[in-house]
């Protein structure tokens, strides 16, 4: 499920925030201090706080009317059935004298999906405009199905009486599916023990829910460790135990190292540095709910930057299925983000206002800037654009250069053409692309002051590559070898990357990899003309398909149980060498590191 819309009126600062739109992906809602962040999205977590708006003419408790929210979540058919079997009786509306009776008319709404709009109070939820779903005028003539949850399915009649019962049945799926996370730190090192397959909503469950994921479904907790040593590069590992002091309670231990073999040696989670507990919540929800709804709060507050972009990449290119509503005062968290939506919070005296702002407008853009106290540079990161081939080189690329060089400096951006073979086809002119990138990166932010592109040599000629430069100005850098992948040929990290996948007593060694991308590489398709029987030959890795290569020897040593993405799974390879050996990325680095020079760093 999603929230697609919501609106306060007369709560905290907000005399009437109007309709707040949402959408699936990351919604960013930002604004300085003490705006009226964190009391908008605090409003979404369990019951409405009776929080009236005060003004200096009416701040009187005798003189204040009830805050009211109005929330419309939109759940899936299989979502919105998913809930009917949980209870015994709802009503859904139904309107008389169309193509539908009652009983079907709420079988094409279960099948189709539903927007359930929710009006409530402090006191719960308030009689709003009937029906709920919106499908028929609210004057129209009016009947309901009733819809019972009987064996693990749902059955269906005609109700006698009229009613509209979806605004509490998308009240439980939120107090479900919706998990807040504050801007406060978390004390969630320990809890009770017990087998719980599900975060709570405000995490205090987390010990219980590790400890049963460990025992349960050993590739969803180590799949958590990789994430968490991701985002915290101080982290080493993560385990958890029953508590050495406590008869029915459990912990959570940190290891600064991957070896976890002595718990004297670990720290207990309550002890780690902020936004530890905070990251490790965040990515068991996502991980083991469907379609959540996650609310967090002044993110910048618990992570550091570097954090939070680790995170939010994540969350986004992992956990997409999910709906992100994140507050922030920090212009890190927007340019590292790819947000649905930005709305800015601002406030006047005793007033607060939401203002939604159009990415496509440059003159809301300054605005949004304007609020947050920094440049247009700042937002978008901008100053220099550096095009790359597409997904894998964009998430890539940055990686590479901080594991050797440190920051990417401030002001530069990598960003993937929408199309590489715009740029090569004989239809169109490839001077005419390369000029509309141009203009689109000076579009973004009117302070570009470079933009250079960054292509796989592929199977150009050198003349072709020459062409292709001219025509763009010398603004094309070509990648030594034939493509990205040419550099993540590495044994040890495809071992590793297909033992990370395969639930078996077995190992696949690095041998066994070096192996099967020998043979692979010594026939057709994939034998090219420099091939001379080693796998660390340059000659050879500037010359051959990569990618495929990868693919291919992933799959005949996994039987065909593993594969691999190289959208998706490119930047789990580098990561690997990375950790086994940060030199391993030196041919690349020096690459990226021409690039980000290029522009003018």
């Amino acid at each position: 499920m999603h929230l697609s819309k919501i609106k306060l009126v007369g709560f905290q600062s907000f005399a009437n925030t109007g309709d707040i739109e949402l959408k699936r992906g990351t919604n960013l809602i930002i604004g300085p201090n003490n705006a009226g962040k964190s009391a908008l999205l605090r409003s979404l977590y369990g019951q409405l706080p009776n929080d009236p708006h005060r003004t200096p003419e009416r701040f009187e408790s005798h003189q204040l009317p009830t805050p009211t929210q109005q929330i419309v979540a939109s759940l899936s058919g299989s979502e919105l059935k998913d809930e009917l079997r949980r209870r015994n009786r709802t009503l859904i509306p139904t309107p008389y004298g169309q193509l539908y009776p009652a009983i079907e008319y709420a079988e094409k709404i279960i099948h189709e999906g539903v927007d359930i709009t929710i009006d409530r109070s402090p006191e719960g939820i308030m009689p709003g405009e009937y029906p709920s779903h919106k499908l028929f005028s609210s004057g129209a003539h009016a009947g309901a199905a009733l819809v019972a949850g009987k064996n693990g399915d749902i059955a269906f009649a005609q109700s006698l009486i009229n009613g509209d019962d979806l605004p509490s049945l998308a009240i439980e799926a939120l107090d479900r599916k919706l998990f807040y996370f504050s801007a406060q730190r978390l004390s969630l090192g320990e809890s009770v023990f017990q087998h719980a397959t599900r975060l709570t909503p405000d995490a205090s469950n987390l010990p219980a829910v590790l400890m049963t994921i460990r025992g349960s479904n050993v590739s969803v907790f180590d799949r958590l460790v990789y994430h968490l040593t991701d985002i915290f590069p101080t982290v080493g590992n993560m385990s958890v135990r029953p508590h050495s002091f406590g008869a029915n309670l459990v912990e959570v231990l940190i290891w600064p190292t991957s070896q976890a073999d002595n718990p004297l040696l670990a720290f207990p989670l309550s002890q780690s540095g902020t936004g530890v507990a905070q990251v490790i919540a965040i990515l068991t929800a996502v991980m083991t709910v469907k379609e959540a709804v996650i609310v967090i709060d002044e993110i910048n507050s618990f992570l550091h930057p570097a954090a939070v972009k680790n995170l939010l990449r994540i969350l986004e290119s992992e956990y997409s299925e999910h709906q992100y509503i994140v507050s922030t005062h920090s212009p890190e968290v927007v340019s590292f983000g790819n947000p649905a939506t930005v709305h800015l919070v601002t406030r006047e005296g005793y007033n607060s206002h939401v203002q939604s702002i159009d990415l496509g407008a440059i003159d809301q853009l300054k605005i949004m800037a304007d609020h947050l106290g920094i440049s247009m540079s700042d937002v978008f990161a901008a100053e220099r654009v550096i095009w790359v081939e597409g997904q894998t080189e964009e998430r890539c690329f940055p990686y590479v250069y901080e594991q050797l060089f440190g920051h990417v400096p401030r002001g530069t951006v990598f960003s993937r053409v929408a199309a590489t073979g715009d740029f090569l086809s004989k239809r169109l002119d490839p001077t005419l692309i390369f000029n509309i990138y141009t203009r689109l990166s000076s579009a973004t932010s009117s302070l570009v002051k470079a933009v250079v592109f960054s292509f796989d040599t592929e199977e150009l000629t050198d003349r072709e590559q020459e062409d292709l430069n001219r025509r763009a100005l010398n603004r094309i850098i070509f990648l030594p070898r034939r493509m990205l992948e040419c550099y993540l040929v590495d044994e040890e990290a495809i071992s590793a990357f297909i033992n990370a996948r395969v639930e078996t007593t077995s190992t696949t060694t690095a041998q066994e990899v070096a192996e099967a991308l020998r043979q692979i590489a010594a026939q057709p398709p994939l034998l090219v003309g420099s091939w001379k029987g080693s796998i660390s030959d340059p000659e050879w890795l500037a010359e051959v398909h990569g990618g495929r290569l990868i693919a291919e020897a992933v799959k005949s040593v996994s039987k065909g149980t593993v594969t691999f993405n190289k959208n998706k799974e490119s930047l789990e390879l580098l990561q690997t060498m990375a950790k086994r050996d940060r030199n391993l990325l030196i041919p690349l680095a020096d690459y990226v590191r021409k690039l980000v020079d290029s522009v003018g760093v």
